[in-house]
């Protein structure tokens, strides 16, 4: 049954697709050929307005500027909360920190400041633009592929950062 849906979604794409389709369905069901990065094994991280019950749902509107954050496990459907200084405990300045299944894959935040978003793009961690406030519908928006990344244009004008380039260790943003 796996076999024909997968089989039908492909020759769907093009007229090569029908083509390729018995053999890339074969090798789908076999796990031998990987098409997107596997979102069960990643972790997102918010941030969000507090630690309590009504405002744990409600994202901040900065990700610097935030006191706390959400990180959800794809894999368990799981939010874990932590503050500033928790949240650099465990996963480090650069959200690498953890082993491989413990480090933080994406980010959503309606604002980051031009040099975190460019040590995260350094570090393969994408940044993505939420759709209103709640974490609960972002989380939904992100499984369904339906969040749009943020890019050079999208975060915070340089002037609006608040931050010199002397005042972290990066010298790659100049």
């Amino acid at each position: 049954m796996l076999q024909n849906a997968i089989f039908f979604i492909v020759s769907k794409l093009s007229f090569w697709g029908m083509y390729f389709a018995p053999a890339l369905a074969q090798q789908l069901l076999k796990g031998s050929l990987c098409v997107t990065q596997n979102l069960n094994l990643m972790k997102i991280c918010m941030p969000i307005i507090g630690k309590n019950p009504a405002l744990e749902n409600v994202l901040a509107d900065d990700f610097y500027k935030a006191n706390f954050y959400c990180v959800h496990d794809l894999e368990k459907g799981e939010n874990e909360l932590f503050s500033k200084s928790e949240l650099m405990l465990r996963f480090g300045l650069d959200l690498r920190k953890g082993g491989a299944e413990d480090v933080v894959k994406a980010i959503i935040s309606p604002n980051v400041r031009p040099m975190a978003f460019k040590i995260l793009k350094d570090n393969d961690i994408k940044v993505f633009q939420p759709n209103g406030n709640e974490v609960d519908v972002n989380i939904r928006l992100f499984r369904d592929d339906l969040l749009h990344e943020h890019n050079i244009r999208t975060v915070e004008e340089p002037a609006g950062c608040g931050l010199t380039c002397s005042s972290c260790s990066s010298t790659t943003c100049k």
